[in-house]
């Protein structure tokens, strides 16, 4: 019988001397795949996941690593990597770059010689660009015009999309779901049996070796936020809802815009009642905003 829950984690450049969170050193990326092999975690592609889902494979210590844009490092030092520890990856591409040869940028050849090694090969956009700021037929041309020159180099590529910058709408997955099967989004979410594949989750994984562990242990709080008004001043604010048996007395609230240099909007504990209820006295929208709601070791984050 199928059961647990699979990660999937993103990474994009791995440099010597990281200034983003984006970057990450050799050593932190292998500190992670020694993590996984010496405690048993099965690392596997994307494909290779979607697969073992359809078939109901139990998914209990199954880790996936994805690489966005197709950076240099990523042949050069993070391949060398996975190859010692026999493990495979998925790599997204940023089409445009690697078509038009911009300097930094993983080539044809290169990308080539890596699907013949056992690596994934997608895509992360032809553009790069903000898929909800666009308008429907300009997704359309993008999801066309990326699969068009993918095709000509890597007839063999697989059908899976990640959202640059992870920003996306339930319109926007409406729109590229006839294009691929399976959507990558910035979501952090597990995978398990009940997941749609067009709504995958993933980790940013930005070197912070505790929070991979953190991932792989924690014990999820399920939440949902709804708006709601308040009767006295008629403006309207966010409200909480923790669902399940478990009902912590209060929770630490926190909302940022951004990710690379994040600016807090929001950040304090807030009592949650009998019912598993909580208010936010913050009524701005939350649109391209991360909500992390914690109470000791349980936790639950969303991207907006």
């Amino acid at each position: 019988m199928a059961g647990g829950d699979a990660h999937i984690f993103t990474l994009h450049r791995i440099v010597p001397n990281p200034h983003y969170n984006t970057e990450i050193t050799p050593a932190q990326l292998e500190s992670i795949l020694y993590y996984c092999v010496k405690n048993n975690y099965q690392i596997v592609t994307i494909p290779q996941l979607l697969e073992m889902v359809q078939r109901g494979v139990n998914l209990n210590k199954v880790v996936a690593f994805t690489f966005d844009d197709g950076y240099q490092s990523v042949y050069k030092v993070a391949y060398p990597i996975f190859k010692k520890y026999h493990a495979p990856f998925t790599l997204l591409l940023y089409v445009k770059a690697i078509e038009e040869k911009v300097p930094g940028y993983l080539t044809w050849k290169q990308i080539k010689e890596l699907q013949k090694n056992g690596i994934a090969i997608g895509i992360h956009s032809y553009t790069h660009p903000v898929i909800p700021h666009l308008s429907p037929a300009r997704i359309q041309q993008d999801m066309w015009k990326a699969k068009e020159v993918m095709a000509k180099h890597l007839p063999q590529f697989f059908q899976i999309f990640a959202y640059p910058y992870d920003y996306s709408t339930d319109w926007s997955d409406r729109i590229i779901a006839p294009y691929f099967p399976v959507i990558l989004h910035g979501s952090f979410t597990p995978i398990n049996k009940y997941s749609p594949p067009t709504k995958w989750g993933r980790y940013e994984y930005d070197g912070n070796f505790p929070y991979f562990l953190w991932v792989l242990k924690e014990n999820y709080l399920p939440v949902r936020l709804s708006r709601f008004q308040n009767k006295t001043n008629k403006k309207w604010y966010w409200k909480g809802q923790i669902v399940g048996k478990f009902k912590p007395p209060k929770v630490k609230v926190r909302i940022q815009k951004g990710v690379r240099r994040p600016i807090i909007l929001f950040n304090r504990w807030v009592k949650v009642d009998e019912n598993g209820t909580f208010y936010l006295p913050f009524s701005r929208p939350l649109r391209g905003s991360i909500v992390v709601v914690k109470y000791r070791n349980y936790y639950w984050r969303e991207r907006f």
